[in-house]
């Protein structure tokens, strides 16, 4: 009976063991296969992403360009005369001014509204004398609040973006001026959008009408169902004329755009017309462009990601059994080994209680039951030997016994006291293991949830590399790529399995040595490019960088590719326009100013009629500035093409500066705005007297155009090999966003970014000082501007030749 118990002991505690493998395996899988999905869910979220938010970027840069016009046709004086019967303004004037703002756009039509909603000017003569005060992009302009929505021509019957934006008299609304654009505006910026290799894009209004999508749909339908009350409201304002709006299966994506908080990602099962219970499952992801009421929308498949994750369980599972298999094999017999010897021991000590004659057993295993069955042999030889001793003694002891009872009382109490301690003992060391074991889980949860992040981190870096329009390499300090991002076989146009430093360095050629760029990468640690590199027909921009650990450490270097040959064709083509037009245009205008100039001079008795004398006046005048445009463009191309001589010298500054401020001075008054050099007595500097002379009409001449009042100062001072000039005024100053515009061709850094104020400059005037100043080996920069009280320039100019 007690072998059967052992033997049953043996296969409880190995079946017992067998199921808690099987369910720790369990467990492992489903949280493998949960975290797999999980990751790989959150990869493919993180990748749309950024394509969602570069598309909506884009979208919201197109939508600014049409309601930054309606705003700057609605701000414009000539429009507003018009509007409020000043009769010195006429219709041509303000079509003119609606033909200049549609140059290079496709607006189907620009036309103005009264404060009833009747068009009183249009491009297109068939909407005057319509009345459209029930359409939206009416109603909300005159409530002072400009507005865009997709709505069909009541006349052309043919879809449009319209944007309207209200004309203020002082405060009160006089009329609405609306810009019709063609659906191809936006639908062009998804021919080759990215958006299409997430899967399918839709982008809808504010109700959630779809106005535009790569999906096979009848059009102008909606995600899901629209309430009655605004499918009555598109009725009423005949906005979709001719069509019915019917709801596609979208109605979560419906929900978040009549709900919209924020970006949200969301999975649904996506049922076929026909299904009832399996369907695609299906990531929907809607994002608003920018402030505008328009929402993209896009549906791509997550049905994709599982096959990787069935690829990546089956082996661990299959590991997971062998292993198990091993352990219970292992168990198995193990334990045979240990309780089959016990058993025969068992049997032995129940034969010696019982009192049987018993031989003596021996047990070869070779570990703790061998020795024990030993011991025990020689416990039970011994007690045979000693039992015939025992009864002699037994009466003599019996008297000891009794003597000592009372000092076994004493000492029972003193081990009871031992016990009680050795008791408190065993309890804190119990509960200092409970210590180890919860400080050993949360250990192991840190380093699983420092995985994950680490996971995440890796995954959005692969995603963001791969996104990247030109090609991107990592090398090691060995030279050795540890990673790149595929686009090396477009922009070389070879077609490589493995890429080596030794292969590029080979294709762009003998002249170009790129291991010893990468040398000077990582010994110095510094970044640094090569803006143009000739490959073939082709143009490449190179860009290296070191990359850096936590602590500083170098630990390898990045290259990126990029293709600007079609930048740099542009660039060419556009400065050899500017040079021939320029040199067409000089001689023409500079007939104008002669012959302008003399009949002022020769004519003044003649021209009585002071009309044609204001005409004469005005018509030299602008020859004059076209004059000067035409010089600051050919400046422009020869600076550009390296064609700009200069004749370095060492000249003496004061006498040029003075004579600038000269020449200046008497605009300068009628400005209230006085001007002062302070200067040493004489000061040199190795330039070319020209040029220098240009640079500093430029700068002075730009300083008096934007100061009312107050005073424009020249300091000049020599410093060791170098002299250096301060341009300071106490203008309007230039705000801190814009003054990243300074010394760029055709910008002007003032308050406004929508438009540019011609009368004061073609915006080269900087571009072309800074480059003048640089050919001459010097250096031209902003020191420090603040709005409302002036702005600082610097330039700085060689002692002697270098």
């Amino acid at each position: 009976m007690k072998n059967k118990i052992l033997m049953s002991l043996k296969n409880k505690t190995i079946f017992i063991n067998l199921l808690v493998q099987l369910f720790i395996s369990a467990i492992l899988l489903v949280l493998l296969n949960k975290l797999a999905i999980s990751t790989f869910t959150s990869m493919k979220q993180e990748s749309t992403r950024a394509i969602i938010e570069g598309q909506t970027k884009e979208l919201s840069f197109a939508l600014s360009s049409p309601i930054g016009a309606a705003l700057e046709i609605s701000k414009n004086k000539a429009v507003l005369g018009y509007m409020t019967g000043d009769e010195s303004v006429k219709e041509k004037d303000i079509l003119t001014i609606f033909e200049n703002i549609s140059i290079g756009r496709e607006y189907n039509n620009v036309y103005l509204m009264d404060a009833k909603g009747d068009v009183v000017l249009s491009v297109d003569p068939i909407f005057l004398n319509n009345n459209f005060s029930y359409r939206d992009y009416f109603a909300l302009a005159m409530t002072g609040k400009p507005h865009m929505q997709i709505a069909f021509g009541v006349l052309t019957h043919k879809p449009g973006y319209y944007f309207s934006a209200p004309i203020y008299n002082d405060k009160q609304i006089v009329g609405v001026v609306a810009i019709k654009v063609d659906t191809i505006y936006i639908d062009k910026l998804f021919e080759n959008s990215s958006t299409k290799v997430i899967g399918h894009y839709f982008l809808t209004d504010e109700n959630g009408v779809v106005i535009s999508t790569d999906k096979e749909m009848d059009p102008y339908q909606s995600l899901g169902k629209i309430p009655a009350e605004k499918v009555k409201k598109f009725s009423d304002e005949r906005r979709f004329e001719g069509f019915e709006i019917k709801p596609l299966q979208y109605q979560v994506a419906q929900d978040v755009v009549d709900n919209y908080k924020g970006p949200v990602s969301l999975e649904y099962m996506d049922m076929e017309d026909g299904e009832e219970e399996e369907g695609e499952l299906e990531l929907l992801q809607v994002e608003q462009v920018a402030n505008y009421p328009f929402y993209l929308v896009t549906e791509s498949s997550l049905n994709s990601i599982f096959g990787p994750i069935s690829s990546l369980i089956w082996p661990i599972a299959l590991l997971l059994g062998g292993a198990m298999l091993v352990v219970f094999l292992t168990q198995y017999f193990l334990y045979k080994r240990i309780f089959t010897p016990l058993s025969k021991l068992e049997s032995f000590t129940k034969d010696i209680v019982d009192q049987k004659q018993v031989e003596m057993i021996s047990l070869k295993t070779g570990d703790e039951i061998e020795s024990l069955t030993a011991s025990v042999g020689k416990m039970v030889q011994a007690l045979k030997e000693s039992q015939s001793q025992l009864e002699v003694l037994v009466q003599e002891k019996t008297k000891e016994l009794s003597s000592s009872v009372e000092q076994l009382g004493t000492k029972n109490a003193q081990m009871s006291q031992n016990e009680i301690a050795m008791l408190n003992i065993l309890e804190d060391s119990k509960e200092l293991e409970k210590q180890l074991e919860i400080e050993k889980k949360g250990v192991e949860v840190k380093v699983v949830e420092r995985t994950k992040q680490l996971n995440d981190e890796q995954a959005k870096l692969l995603a963001s590399i791969s996104a990247l329009p030109g090609a991107f390499v990592i090398v090691d300090p060995k030279y050795q790529i540890l990673s790149q991002n595929g686009r090396l076989d477009d922009i070389l146009g070879v077609r490589e399995s493995e890429w080596s430093l030794e292969k590029i360095d080979t294709l762009l050629g003998d002249s170009f040595e790129l291991r010893d760029k990468f040398k000077k990468v990582l010994e110095e640690k510094k970044i640094f490019d090569v803006n143009e590199l000739g490959y073939g027909a082709r143009f490449l921009q190179l860009y290296f960088a070191p990359v850096l650990n936590s602590n500083n450490e170098l630990i390898g270097a990045v290259l990126t590719i990029n293709d600007v040959t079609e930048q740099k064709v542009l660039e060419r083509s556009k400065d050899e326009f500017f040079s021939i037009a320029s040199h067409e245009l000089r001689t023409p205008l500079t007939a104008i100013r002669g012959n302008t100039s003399m009949i002022m001079d020769y004519y003044k008795e003649i021209m009585k009629d002071n009309e044609l004398k204001e005409m004469i006046t005005d018509t030299h005048d602008a020859s004059v500035r076209l004059i000067g445009i035409v010089n600051d463009f050919l400046d422009v191309s020869r600076l550009e093409q390296g064609k700009m001589e200069y004749k370095l010298a060492e000249t003496e500054l004061n006498p040029i500066i003075e004579k600038i401020l000269k020449d200046f001075n008497e605009n300068a008054n009628k400005e209230g705005v006085e001007l002062k050099l302070e200067a040493e007595e004489k000061t040199m500097a190795n330039v070319d007297p020209g040029k220098f002379e240009q640079v500093m009409i430029n700068m002075i001449g730009n300083a008096i155009k934007f100061t009312n009042k107050g005073a424009i100062g020249v300091v000049m001072a020599t410093k060791g090999d170098k002299v250096n000039i301060q341009i300071e005024d106490t203008g309007i100053g230039i705000p801190i966003k814009n003054q990243a515009l300074l010394f760029r061709k055709f910008q002007q850094a003032g308050s406004s970014l929508i438009t540019r104020d011609g009368a004061k400059g073609t915006g080269l005037g900087l571009y072309i000082a800074r480059l003048m100043t640089e050919g001459m080996g010097g250096k031209l920069s902003l020191i420090s501007s603040t709005e409302g009280k002036g702005s600082i320039f610097g330039i700085e100019l060689p002692v002697k030749k270098e």
